[in-house]
């Protein structure tokens, strides 16, 4: 990603908080109440095991749906949260459990593997630009995954994987999570399956990375991201920077990622509580599919609970 951190920024940022590098969020245009909360966050506590499936990721409307024709609210550096980290680098403001058991549905994490003296000892960690900032071991998200899982037996979730670490030494935290029974390996350029073909078959788990992956062929459950998915631009200074051009990724690979967050610096809650509202989010979306004739399957906000970001979804999934 790109980065905008002045010098004197960063002296500050070593200063105060040992280091800083960002890539995301702040604001402009005040055009709704700032202190509106998400409205309708989707019930995940779904016990049903039936063969036949009923109820998908919250709503009985979304099991015959394909993966591909839903649309989620996907946290971008979902790990990065306070008071974990600090707010130099928080993308969030709850825990990853939190934010599934609010109704999240996609996460995206950065990845690295490393000794460095932030983290500990050599190992997989997920950490936003500088490791002083706050770095967590994968394998510590990635239990509040399957502890949301093995209890919502009836969702089905999404990661998106970028960061430096490799898919051979992601995998073991995966199996040390008992992650990767779930993992759904998907052939690019074939159907994908419904939600509740997905939950009955245990394959409930979607990953892309972007660690050198083919583009014809999962690895041990990890799909290519960018043959995949495509996505617009994700370096808006302020709201008039929004656009609706493609930026990563294959348009024709059958999944769109809808970044909608600001960046300056670092991730700022106010600029969330401004473009998460309804009447600035569902425009845009609108706007979007009226010039590129689809809508995006992720919706990729920071401080999803500010705003109307899961509501947003719901309607958009017709189970409003």
């Amino acid at each position: 990603m790109r980065y905008y951190i002045p010098a004197v920024l960063f002296v500050l940022a070593i200063v105060l908080h040992p280091a800083c590098k960002k890539d995301d969020i702040s604001n402009k245009n005040s055009l709704v109440d700032p202190n509106d909360t998400i409205s309708n966050p989707i019930d995940t506590n779904i016990t049903d095991t039936t063969a036949t499936v009923s109820i998908c990721n919250g709503h009985p409307e979304l099991c015959n749906k394909r993966y591909d024709e839903i649309v989620s609210v996907m946290t971008h550096n979902a790990h990065a949260h306070t008071p974990e980290f600090s707010q130099l680098a928080a993308n969030q403001e709850n825990s990853v459990t939190t934010q599934l058991n609010d109704g999240v549905r996609a996460l995206t994490f950065k990845t690295y593997y490393t000794d460095d003296a932030a983290c500990g000892a050599m190992d997989v960690y997920v950490y936003h630009g500088f490791s002083s900032l706050g770095c967590t071991p994968f394998i510590d998200v990635l239990n509040e995954v399957k502890a949301f899982m093995d209890a919502n037996p009836n969702e089905v979730v999404t990661i998106g994987i970028e960061g430096s670490a490799s898919v051979s030494r992601m995998k073991p935290v995966f199996d040390d999570a008992g992650l990767t029974p779930l993992l759904h390996p998907q052939e690019l350029g074939q159907p994908w399956p419904t939600l509740g073909e997905m939950i009955e078959s245990g394959e409930r788990l979607v990953v892309f990375t972007d660690r050198g992956i083919s583009a014809n062929a999962a690895v041990d459950g990890f799909q290519d991201y960018w043959s995949f998915i495509v996505d617009n631009d994700y370096d808006a200074q302020q709201l008039s920077d929004f656009n609706c051009e493609w930026f990563r990724g294959d348009p024709n690979g059958g999944l769109y990622l809808f970044n909608h967050f600001i960046t300056r610096l670092t991730p700022q809650p106010d600029s969330a509580r401004v473009i998460n509202q309804r009447s600035v989010l569902l425009t845009r979306i609108r706007e979007c599919e009226a010039y590129k004739g689809r809508l995006p399957n992720f919706l990729h906000v920071d401080f999803y609970n500010y705003g109307d970001c899961l509501s947003v979804a719901d309607e958009l999934n017709g189970v409003q």
